[in-house]
C-alpha cells in the first residue's frame, strides 16, 4: 500500500510531501514536493492547568488561566508556498507545483491543536481536524487530504547553540519539533497541468 507522507517541522513549518510504500515511510523519498511558509497557533492555556480540571471549583474561585485563557486552540497555516519539487530522478527547476499555495481547510472550521496530556505537553501536542490542501497559482486544486491525527513533539531539538537554557524560564520557546503523518482521503484536481511531480504523486500514491 502506497500513502503520502507529511512531514512537518513545526515551528519552522518546513515541510514535505512525499510517496512511501509500506509500513515505514522517508520524507527522503521521490516524487517529493516542499513547502515553506508560517502557522498561527492560537493555543487555550486554560488546560495547561491541573486544578482546573477540579470539578469541585466554582468558575468564579481563583482559577489560573495563564497567558492565553480565551484562546480558540486553532492552529491554522498561511503565506505557506511550495519551493521546490522532486520527480521520481531527482530535483526538477520547473513544475507547475513551484510557487504552488499550501493551504488548509477551506469552507471548513479550523484544525484543533490540543495537549494530550496536561503534564506532558510539549511532547503531546496534537492537530485535529485539518485538511491540507495545495492550491496551484491559478487557484486550481492540485491535491489535499486528511492529516491523520498525530503526536507534533515526535523530536525535539534546541534551535540554537547560543543560548543556555538553564537561565531561560521557559526554554520551550527555543526549541524546534516535527511530525511525521499521511494524508488520507486524497482528493485530486486536474493531473494533467504538465506537472511531472503531481502526475507522479497521484499515480504512485494509488488513490
Amino acid at each position: 500500500m502506497r500513502r503520502i507522507l507529511c512531514f512537518i517541522n513545526a515551528v519552522s513549518l518546513l515541510t514535505l510531501l512525499s510517496i512511501y510504500q509500506g509500513t515505514q515511510g522517508s520524507y527522503l523519498e521521490f516524487p517529493r514536493l516542499t513547502f515553506i511558509g508560517k502557522a498561527r497557533i492560537d493555543v487555550n492555556t486554560r488546560n495547561n492547568i491541573n486544578c482546573n480540571f477540579d470539578q469541585q471549583q466554582n468558575i468564579s474561585d481563583n482559577i489560573d488561566l495563564d497567558f492565553n485563557s480565551n484562546g480558540t486552540s486553532e492552529f491554522s497555516l498561511f503565506n505557506c508556498t511550495v519551493t521546490s519539487a522532486f520527480d521520481i530522478g531527482g530535483g526538477i527547476e520547473k513544475d507547475p507545483l513551484i510557487g504552488a499555495k499550501v493551504v488548509n481547510n477551506i469552507n471548513q472550521a479550523s484544525p484543533k491543536i490540543v495537549d494530550i496530556d496536561v503534564d506532558f505537553q510539549l511532547q503531546k501536542a496534537a492537530i485535529y481536524g485539518m485538511t491540507l490542501v495545495v492550491l496551484l497559482e491559478n487557484g486550481e486544486l492540485a491535491f489535499q487530504g486528511t492529516l491523520q491525527s498525530n503526536v507534533l513533539a515526535q523530536d525535539v531539538w534546541s534551535k540554537s547553540i547560543c543560548i543556555d537554557y538553564t537561565k531561560l524560564t521557559n526554554s520551550s520557546h527555543y526549541l524546534s519539533s516535527k511530525i511525521v503523518s499521511v494524508l488520507s482521503n486524497v482528493q485530486w484536481g486536474d493531473t494533467t497541468v504538465g506537472s511531472t511531480v503531481l502526475a507522479e504523486l497521484k499515480e504512485y500514491s494509488g488513490s
